[in-house]
């Protein structure tokens, strides 16, 4: 424990680390426009920065779509609206939130920058907004399109967008022919200005392969998913910008939904049977191999979609299954929440499931310990989870094979680990 002014705060100890072990269902988001509004896309995607949620419908007003921003401001009564977000245009058919990233601003305190993707915009060519939101007011900061001079009709720039630090990723899968590429841009939070560094393509690519359709992105490594091709690209920046790895490829929509964190790769494939979770390690520089493949625990069933969505944030996998079956209850929903402590260590530690939902877990975000999923039946609501927080020993010879070097084993001990040298050493 630590004090500090006005409060405190903890930290594990030495051999110990922080993790979730159990969740509540803090509040629910249903659409402002109601289930009279039919079926507007709501619930589809979110994310979570601080204490504010985002969640598109993309599919509202003639699928001009747009995305309402939520706070929580701690007084118990969960998350309630106080903005909508949309195109300067508000046109038709521009489909506003069909990709949408969110992140804190480390500058200001409170506020947040918002990456509002509309695929379908500007004859879709598409494009992105950035708003900033501080205070319950949000201010559009600047609009971005394809920078390399050759946007064209159909090419769906802003379809799917990830955030790593100061790295932005905007995907294209329909640009080139439907080859796709994706767009590296430059972003600080101090500034508005974003700064255009370079285009991914695949290696070789070839048309109607919709490359990045999904994209995520953690420091250095990059994966961009496509499951009409059943692939997904891997790519690794070692200071001369991305340059393709590996790509990796399986059956079963594999690609639908990609997660990075640190060396580690979840790529999902949610028509493989039940669905699958592919788990991948970037062992050293331009080397990525499979580690282990998660399947959903307890008795699957046929569709289930397991994988349908993917996010990762601290540690922690949330895996969703949209098509997931209750006793009594049919295409409920769940989503599952891992500890990951390394790409063959991987723990469920809960199944989230609300108390009335229809595909539940169609769209899924994660930040710290808050997990916010969407469902978009019945005019589109979604559900934001807790996790509470207890200090774990930590498994040093699970996380780290090598830890011990080759010629010596490695015990776990609490709080600590021991190595002894094998026979012969």
């Amino acid at each position: 424990c630590t004090n500090t002014p006005g409060s405190f705060t903890c930290a594990c100890d030495a051999g110990y680390a922080e993790y979730l072990t159990s969740w509540t269902e803090l509040s629910k988001a249903d659409n402002p426009l109601g289930a009279a509004a039919g079926y507007t896309a709501y619930g589809k995607f979110q994310a979570v920065a601080g204490n504010v949620l985002a969640v598109s419908g993309d599919e509202e007003n003639g699928l001009a779509g747009a995305v309402y921003l939520y706070e929580d401001q701690g007084d118990g009564a969960g998350y309630v609206q106080t903005a909508r977000l949309a195109s300067p245009t508000d046109s038709a058919g521009a489909r506003c939130g069909n990709g949408l990233a969110m992140y804190e601003s480390q500058q200001q305190p409170g506020a947040v920058k918002v990456f509002m993707g509309c695929r379908g915009e500007n004859g879709s060519q598409g494009s992105v907004h950035v708003f900033e939101y501080a205070n319950g007011a949000a201010t559009l900061l600047e609009s971005l399109v394809i920078p390399d001079g050759t946007a064209s009709n159909y090419d769906q720039f802003g379809e799917t967008i990830a955030l790593s630090g100061s790295t932005l990723v905007v995907g294209a899968s329909n640009d080139n022919s439907r080859r796709g590429s994706a767009f590296i841009f430059e972003y600080t939070g101090g500034q508005t200005a974003t700064t255009f560094v370079q285009t991914i393509e695949a290696r070789d690519p070839l048309p109607d392969t919709n490359f990045c359709q999904q994209v995520a992105v953690d420091g250095n490594l990059l994966v961009c998913g496509s499951s009409f091709s059943n692939s997904a690209h891997v790519f690794e920046d070692t200071g001369a910008g991305f340059a393709m790895v590996t790509n990796l490829g399986a059956s079963g929509n594999f690609g639908q939904a990609v997660a990075v964190q640190g060396d580690l790769i979840f790529v999902s494939a949610p028509s493989y049977g039940e669905g699958r979770v592919f788990v991948y390690e970037r062992v050293a520089a331009g080397v990525v191999t499979q580690v282990s493949v998660l399947s959903k625990a307890g008795t699957p069933g046929a569709g289930d979609s397991f994988g349908w969505s993917l996010a990762v944030s601290g540690g922690n996998l949330a895996v969703s299954a949209k098509r997931h079956d209750e006793p009594g209850r049919s295409n409920v929903g769940c989503v599952d929440v891992y500890q990951v402590a390394s790409g063959t260590a991987i723990t469920l530690l809960a199944r989230l499931v609300p108390a009335v939902s229809t595909d539940f877990g169609y769209g899924v975000a994660m930040s710290g310990s808050t997990v916010a999923a969407g469902s978009t039946q019945l005019g589109g609501s979604v559900w934001v989870f807790g996790g509470a927080t207890t200090c774990s020993d930590v498994n040093e010879c699970a996380a780290d094979a090598a830890i011990c070097g080759a010629n010596a084993a490695c015990t776990n001990t609490v709080g600590s680990y021991a190595c002894a040298l094998l026979p012969g050493f």
